[in-house]
């Protein structure tokens, strides 16, 4: 009301020279109030309409009102409810066509441009607020979705994306449901009985995403490791690809930033602990090691340092491994390479001269297995694991 009788009062003295400009600079500022209202348009909104089709009180009182007040010009609640959200855009384009219109050289032209400027970081400022609370929104209806076997609120999360993607698993390909946010991806099933079933998070900050490039026997797949699990995945188009990348290595470069934010010095996270994608059952039907045919005596293993599939014999003997806090079942190769790592003398320190081992110095806790440790098999590619060589 005070900027309508302020531009009254300036066009009953009109003239050339006139100033406009002024008055907008001194109102724009207070428009950001009206990130309130826009964050709860849509709820507001939506309980009008709940309103009108369950409440037959307010039904009739609404009715009444566009009816017989002329001021409402028979419009519904609703058409007034959004009036507000569309202020600051129609204030953007008056001011637009006033600039427009204004020549450089008249007293108000300054005025103007900065009135236009003033508008456009205060519709940037409230559309960003409007962006926020939907995303509180969000992460609120996934925390409602996901129950309590996981804690999703939190006051720096934010939702980025949510995919059906295939996961390439020990027996079969699932289908499974991701959930990407700013600092975790998590992903499980979701089923009618009793709607999302978590299966595993992953943080952003020991997340190591690789692309795959597309192969006769696998296509638009790409790998996420982290330091207890590394798996295989792919999308049904790749365009489903493209956007899941981006998505992933937007979510790891944001957080290398916020790393460098808080210390100089590069986070770590190439350097640690990558746990190995699991050969699937299908591929292999002997062990790797002993090449013994596995039946429902002899059966699959998987050694949790390289990933390949031996038989108990050759998995007998467990190690410590990164990121877990017990001890882990490996093939005999892997537990050779640790031992020999074990007994190496550190090169700071003479070898001891006695033949007996230094206490400081961990024992293996079991002997290799009696068919001894025959040679590492050739790698396998990444389209060999999932579909078999």
């Amino acid at each position: 009301m005070q900027l309508l009788q302020s531009l009254e009062e300036r066009m009953k003295a009109w003239n050339s020279t006139q100033l406009m400009g002024d008055l907008f600079l001194k109102l724009l500022p207070f428009l950001r109030i009206y990130s309130i209202y826009t964050s709860n348009y849509e709820r507001s909104s939506s309980t009008c309409q709940e309103l009108l089709e369950h409440n037959p009180a307010f039904h009739a009182f609404c009715n009444d009102k566009a009816t017989n007040e002329a001021r409402c010009h028979l419009a519904p609640l609703n058409s007034f409810l959004i009036l507000p959200v569309q202020r600051i855009p129609r204030y953007r384009l008056l001011l637009e066509d006033l600039v427009k219109h204004t020549a450089p050289a008249h007293p108000d032209y300054k005025h103007l441009e900065e009135s236009l400027v003033t508008i456009n970081q205060v519709a940037k400022e409230v559309n960003e607020e409007m962006k926020a609370q939907e995303a509180r929104k969000k992460l609120l209806d996934m925390q409602a979705r996901v129950g309590s076997c996981f804690q999703l609120v939190a006051p720096h999360r934010v939702f980025v994306r949510e995919g059906l993607v295939w996961k390439v698993c020990r027996k079969t390909n699932k289908r499974r449901t991701f959930l990407l946010f700013n600092d975790l991806l998590i992903y499980g099933e979701d089923t009618l009985a009793y709607g999302f079933s978590f299966h595993r998070k992953i943080d952003v900050d020991v997340m190591c995403v690789k692309d795959h490039p597309d192969s006769p026997t696998l296509k638009n797949a790409f790998s996420i490791g982290s330091s207890q699990k590394s798996f295989i995945t792919f999308t049904d188009t790749p365009e489903e690809k493209a956007e899941w990348l981006a998505a992933l290595n937007d979510c790891l470069e944001q957080y290398r930033k916020r790393q460098r934010s808080f210390s100089n010095v590069e986070h770590a996270n190439s350097k640690a602990f990558q746990a190995p994608v699991w050969q699937t059952d299908s591929e292999v039907v002997e062990c790797t090691m002993c090449k013994v045919p596995f039946s429902m005596l002899n059966r699959r293993h998987h050694c949790r340092l390289c990933g390949f599939v031996v038989c108990g014999t050759c998995s007998a003997q467990k190690m410590p491994i990164p990121a877990f806090t017990d001890k882990q079942r490996v093939c005999i190769t892997c537990f050779s390479m640790y031992n020999d790592a074990v007994a190496a003398p550190s090169p700071a320190t003479p070898p001891p001269t006695s033949a007996a081992a230094p206490s400081s110095v961990p024992q293996p806790t079991q002997a290799p297995s009696p068919r001894g440790p025959p040679p590492r098999p050739p790698p396998l590619t990444q389209e060999q694991r999932v579909h078999g060589q």
